[in-house]
This record gives C-alpha cells, sequence and structure tokens, in this order.
C-alpha cells in the first residue's frame, strides 16, 4: 500500500481520488532539501503525496491528463491534522472516496463509490449517478432479450427443421 511519508499526514493511495504519490529525488542535493522541508528520514520506497506541493509545483502533461510533478519541486506545504475522532476520520475517508475534481481527468463515479455518509454530502451526485447506472443496466436488458428472443426463434425453426425431415423419411 501507497501511502504519504509525512508523520502528520494521513494520505494514502486509492483510485477514486486525485492525489499523486512522488518518490524522493535521485539527485543528493535537491533530496536533502526535500528532507530537511518535510522532516522525515530517506527511504528508497518513500512518497510524497501531492497535497504537500502547491500547484505551481506541477505541469501539465501534454500527452495525458496527468499532472507531472517538476523537477526542481520542493514540498512546502504541511497538512497538519488534528488527532483522529471517529468522526473525522469517517468523513475524511467518505471524502477520499468520491472522485475530486482538479486539472487531472475526472474518473467516472459508481454506484459503489458512495457509502452511507456520501449519500448525504453528495445526494444530487449520487442520484445522478445512480440513475445513469439504472439506465445503462437497463439497456443491457433490453439488449439481452433481443438476443435471446432471437435466439429461441433459431431453436424453433431448427426444431421446425428437424420435424420436416423427419416426415420426409430423411432419419
Amino acid at each position: 500500500m501507497v501511502k504519504c511519508c509525512i508523520n502528520s499526514c494521513t494520505e494514502k493511495y486509492s483510485s477514486a481520488t486525485d492525489v499523486s504519490f512522488h518518490q524522493f529525488p535521485k539527485d543528493p542535493e535537491l533530496r536533502k532539501e526535500w528532507i530537511e522541508q518535510i522532516n522525515v528520514e530517506f527511504c528508497e520506497r518513500a512518497r510524497v503525496c501531492s497535497k504537500h506541493f502547491t500547484n505551481d509545483c506541477f505541469i501539465q502533461s501534454p500527452w495525458s491528463s496527468r499532472r507531472i510533478l517538476k523537477s526542481d519541486a520542493v514540498p512546502n506545504v504541511i497538512v497538519k491534522t488534528e488527532p483522529h475522532s471517529e468522526e473525522n476520520a469517517s468523513s475524511s475517508e467518505a471524502e477520499n472516496r468520491l472522485p475530486k475534481t482538479s486539472l487531472m481527468k475526472k474518473r467516472k463515479a459508481y454506484v459503489g463509490d458512495f457509502h452511507n455518509l456520501d449519500i448525504l454530502s453528495d445526494k444530487d451526485n449520487y442520484i445522478d449517478v445512480v440513475n445513469a447506472t439504472i439506465a445503462k443496466k437497463n439497456k443491457i436488458i433490453k439488449t439481452l432479450h433481443q438476443k435471446n428472443k432471437r435466439l429461441k426463434q433459431k431453436v424453433k425453426d431448427l426444431h421446425t427443421l428437424v420435424e420436416e425431415l423427419k416426415n420426409n423419411g430423411m432419419r
């Protein structure tokens, strides 16, 4: 599991959010700046989430919808979190499950993305997603009914053909 190495940050990788994770730079001087700025020990697998960079630390990728961290960027936003209470943790988790808008391409929301807390906080979006999902499923069902009807007709035609061949003496 990929998570942010900054102690005060609880961000973990989820495809439902557009938070990206960045490894420490290979350049020793820049790496030293990162370590001093965020006050953590260096580890090859350590990652820092995009919440710790300002928007001017990123450039828009010309060939995709992703944002790319500039080569000279240094984490400059330290997110302080309050001690976790049940309410804070559950609302934070609910926010992480919902797709977020940014410069990155927004992932489609699915009915499975929403949970009880999400329904209360984003009711309109939830209703739109549910209605779109129902319409899509109904279209699939209609197509399957049509295919089933055609297959039943083919089976009926084949049975008729077999009966005619039996009646004509071909066995």
